[in-house]
């Protein structure tokens, strides 16, 4: 769970905070896990395929935005 939905990058310093991060985590993990579940692939190629769309999705919005306006250097 640890590395899915990143749990140990809180930079929270109050208990109140880090369990609230705690809490938001589990709960991303929990939807993670049902979608995974419910497209028959694991989590982590679920997270990926995730992933590998809105990286499409800019790189298509970053060449479009190059050729209708040319080249900036």
């Amino acid at each position: 769970m640890k590395q899915v939905v990143a749990i140990d990058k809180c930079q929270c310093r109050k208990a109140r905070a880090q369990r609230n991060h705690i809490a938001c985590a589990f709960i991303a993990w929990v939807k993670l896990k049902r979608a995974a579940h419910a497209c028959k692939i694991t989590i982590y190629q679920l997270k990926q395929s995730l992933l590998d769309s809105y990286i499409n999705q800019m790189l298509n919005n970053q060449l479009a935005f190059t050729t209708s306006f040319g080249k900036i250097a």
